[in-house]
């Protein structure tokens, strides 16, 4: 069998990047406050986007060699276009980027914000931004065959006489091709084993660069980061002469609509362009035994070679580029057995250790060439699992205990510096142990009732005090300092869950269902800059308020046409529970973890986050054919 497959879904949708003080989100605008949200030009505009499209293809080819052997293989490739869309400008809000030390946030009485204000700014004009704007930002431009007057909202201009920077709207944009191919030969060796072996080989080229989507009314954008193209002269201070730093690249504006998924020259590119290449070469294979006594196993094992290497198109010239590759050899090894003890009970044990290749950033940890880590080495897994399982015809229940020793992990994280600038932190070397406990279970007396339930009780923590690098948003490496993270426990994610619903079956089709879950143990998710910070060892990250949130739907099966259809309505937080989901730690070596105290609220009050979207419900048909 020959079988070709294509398929792609290009997603857009805004963001909302700036957390602000719960307790301002609850008392001022409003817990789906969007700072990023406003209008322009008479419609409502998001100076962040997130937009991506990957389609990928794959054809794939089946080969029955024998009754008791085959060879799959399918030859794939997908090409991705995308990014994320913010502002570069000498405007910084608190909290944020534009600053109301300087400059007023032009917002309305709904906090929104008013992007004409910049536009008008960009061009000269009267507005709210800055009590001083006088002057009309123009400058000079010098070339050889041209000279006029145009407006320049650059990040680099330090102009005394106008004032700071405009600001315009970019994208970070973060584009692929990859490609590979996997085959994988699958044979029957006996009654008893069966044995799967193949191939996995992948070539990948990212970049990565920005780009200018909305100028806000001003001519072109200035930018002076690509060491080759600095041939236009912008004369700043009108003295006719081609000082350093009046040399660049002008880039023109275009509708802004069409750049979102469109590629653009290097001429339009801005800040940073690099290509990262990593090649993947492997082989892997698996063996599996089952007999008649309940008893399966398996052994599996692998091995690749992952290669590496960056290319700066702004930071160097064309012959120097390139670094070298850097290679490393990675594998896994995983065994494993289930013995089924009678027709009801089971057990099963499975352990493995993987050497994985470090992440490109982890070799790279400070975005340039000439500075690659060549401590860089494999991250290394070990994980324990020990379960039983039991099987009725109405009852059904799995528990399960898991151990996972994590070595020389990458973590790759963000957060924000005191003025509200985002800082992203690449640390290396970062041990973590994860151990927890879970349970799942389903109860059907009878066709027409179910009863589901889960509970998932874990212990994830920080096991070591690793190094990181801090940069900003422009890849500029701010400094590099050590993190104390020893015996902190993991954030952002609720390390107790648990859970109960039930199906109820009416009749005609129809049945409605319902789910109560709870989440406890939410520990914030760590600020990097606080965590350098010799004061705060040991000190876990705020502990939030643990919630519960009921879920519930109706689901109709019916015939419409000759065709079997299905609607579904589902309504999530029926009761509209106010709970924060997200937020940035605010450690308190005093009231950090005890809840149900007003110390402890008001640390949660006083923190940066997000709340849950509160009621939300959706409705959906499908039709089958």
């Amino acid at each position: 069998q020959l079988m070709f497959t294509i398929f792609g879904a290009p997603q857009r949708h805004g963001q909302r990047d700036f957390e602000h003080n719960i307790g301002d989100q609850r008392n001022v605008f409003g817990k789906k406050w969007n700072d990023d949200f406003g209008s322009y030009q008479g419609r409502d505009f998001l100076i962040r986007d997130n937009f991506y499209h990957k389609p990928q293809a794959s054809l794939n080819h089946i080969w029955s060699i024998s009754p008791s052997t085959s060879l799959i293989t399918a030859v794939y490739g997908s090409t991705g276009r995308g990014g994320g869309t913010g502002d570069i400008g000498g405007f910084v809000r608190a909290g944020g980027s534009y600053s109301e030390r300087e400059f007023r946030q032009p917002k309305d009485q709904y906090g929104h914000q008013q992007f004409d204000q910049f536009a008008l700014y960009n061009t000269g004009q009267k507005n709210t931004l800055h009590d001083s704007m006088m002057t009309p930002l123009t400058y000079v431009i010098g070339r050889d065959t041209s000279s006029g007057f145009i407006s320049i909202p650059a990040k680099n201009r330090r102009d005394p006489q106008a004032g700071e920077n405009g600001l315009i709207k970019r994208a970070s944009m973060n584009e692929h091709q990859w490609y590979g191919i996997l085959s994988t030969l699958n044979t029957q060796l006996s009654d008893n084993l069966n044995l799967n072996a193949g191939i996995d080989m992948r070539w990948y080229t990212g970049s990565h660069y920005r780009k200018t989507i909305d100028l806000f009314g001003a001519d072109m954008h200035f930018d002076r980061d690509n060491i080759n193209m600095m041939d236009d002269w912008v004369d700043m201070n009108g003295d006719g002469v081609k000082d350093a730093n009046e040399m660049g690249n002008l880039v023109r504006p275009t509708n802004s609509a069409s750049r979102l998924f469109g590629n653009v020259g290097v001429e339009d590119r801005i800040d940073y362009y690099n290509d990262e290449n990593i090649n993947w070469y492997g082989a892997f294979g698996q063996l599996e035994y089952t007999s008649d006594i309940g008893l399966s196993a398996f052994v599996s094992g692998a091995v690749n070679l992952s290669q590496m290497r960056r290319i700066d198109f702004f930071n160097k010239i064309e012959s120097e580029n390139t670094t070298d590759w850097s290679s490393f050899i990675g594998g896994n090894a995983k065994i494993g057995a289930n013995y089924n003890i009678d027709d009801f009970n089971n057990v099963f044990v499975n352990a493995g250790y993987i050497a994985r290749a470090p992440y490109f950033d982890a070799l790279y940890t400070t975005f340039n060439n000439d500075e690659v880590n060549e401590e860089a080495a494999n991250e290394n897994v070990l994980a324990f699992e020990l379960g039983y399982g039991y099987r009725s015809r109405a009852f059904r229940a799995n528990l399960n205990g898991y151990y996972t020793s994590w070595q020389n992990k990458t973590e790759v994280s963000n957060g924000r510096d005191t003025d509200g600038n985002i800082l992203f932190l690449n640390l290396l070397g970062v041990d973590a142990l994860h151990k927890g406990i879970e349970l799942d279970f389903s109860y059907s007396p009878v066709t027409a009732f179910s009863l589901q339930g889960f509970a998932s009780l874990n212990d994830w923590q920080w096991a070591n005090d690793p190094s990181g690098v801090l940069s900003d948003e422009n890849q500029n490496v701010i400094r590099e300092d050590n993190f104390f993270l020893k015996g902190l426990k993991v954030g952002d994610a609720a390390q107790t869950t648990m859970g109960i619903g039930a199906t109820i079956v009416i009749g005609a089709g129809l049945s409605i269902d319902g789910q109560l879950n709870y989440y406890d143990n939410l520990f914030a998710e760590y600020a990097p800059t606080d965590r350098d910070d010799e004061a705060l060892v040991g000190v876990q990250p705020l502990l939030l308020p643990s919630y519960a949130l009921l879920d519930a739907g109706a689901t109709w099966k019916f015939d419409l046409g000759g065709f079997k259809a299905q609607a579904r309505v589902n309504v999530n937080n029926v009761m509209d529970k106010e709970y924060v989901a997200e937020a940035v730690d605010n450690a308190s070596a005093e009231f950090g973890d005890k809840r149900d105290t007003p110390e402890h609220a008001a640390l949660v009050n006083g923190t940066r986050g997000w709340f849950g979207f509160g009621r939300t419900w959706k409705a959906a048909l499908k039709l089958f054919f």
